[in-house]
């Protein structure tokens, strides 16, 4: 069987769907909201349903993490060319069968997009219209911290965050992944040496003059004026911008003293590997 699953993964509000607008305008020469090349998330019932033809509202609890990568496999054996999914699960054993949510044998490469977690908690908590401090104290510091937190009654799965730092080496330490690292920061300051070498990891046979095109109608501010001008189905809210600021260092003034040391005690191995301490 070959492989030909693209996880796009990462903590919510790192960049993932800014990479995905670029996936999208590289492959089309411009691109809608709406059609973004991701086939969903991973996270989302209609992957298992459609796949399999039922209903996993109506599956066991412990038989759910199992039937997912049955899915993930049957629709891996239907593609012909690299296919990229979306994830912001941590990259960890099922609860119940132990064996790990995502499957090596369907995975092509894994581009892991992460972020400063002192300004992942700003625009985690824009994104939820949240305080600043239940995305630093729920999320990014706690050892449980979840998206949708309930299998049952919901278009998409539990997801395990854990902490920022768990999350991070969750997936940066599957060695049989083909992971590589993009920093939200690099993304922004140093587009076309990111950008290039993320497509050359994935093995796409884009020409440099092709990528910079792709960036040049991603750019942020291109992105939040799109937003303005289009209907957003990830938009969490129609009072709150998906594209939140764009800038890194927002942390500085807006995060409370207290908040800042928490996230970095917390985090601090991985903050000091990937440059932000």
């Amino acid at each position: 069987m070959n492989s030909n699953i693209v996880w796009l993964a990462s903590y919510p509000k790192s960049g993932n769907t800014w990479f995905r607008c670029f996936l999208t305008a590289l492959q089309s020469e411009d691109f809608s909201f709406d059609e973004l090349i991701t086939s969903g998330i991973f996270s989302s019932k209609s992957i298992i349903n459609r796949n399999l033809d039922l209903d996993i509202d109506e599956v066991p609890l412990e038989k759910i993490d199992e039937y997912r990568r049955i899915a993930l496999r049957y629709f891996n054996s239907t593609l012909t060319e690299p296919t990229f999914i979306k994830v912001h699960d941590a990259c960890i054993p099922s609860a119940y069968d132990k064996q790990r949510n995502i499957p090596q044998d369907i995975t092509l490469a894994t581009i892991y997009l992460v972020r400063d977690p002192r300004d992942v908690a700003i625009s985690y908590a824009n994104h939820n219209g949240s305080s600043i401090a239940d995305s630093v104290y729920k999320s990014i510091c706690n050892e449980k911290g979840a998206m949708v937190k309930k299998n049952r009654g919901q278009g998409q799965l539990y997801q395990p965050l854990l902490t920022w730092q768990q999350h991070y080496f969750s997936w940066k330490n599957q060695v049989d992944l083909n992971v590589h690292v993009v920093r939200y920061e690099d993304m922004l300051h140093h587009p076309l040496a990111t950008f290039t070498a993320a497509v050359q990891h994935i093995g796409l046979p884009y020409l440099e003059k092709e990528i910079a095109k792709a960036i040049e109608i991603t750019a942020f501010d291109r992105l939040k004026e799109k937003e303005e001008k289009e209907d957003f189905r990830e938009k969490p809210s129609s009072e709150r911008p998906f594209f939140y600021k764009g800038k890194t260092g927002n942390w500085k003034t807006m995060l409370k003293k207290e908040e800042i040391e928490a996230i970095e005690r917390v985090n601090y191995e991985a903050m000091k590997e990937l440059g932000y301490l």
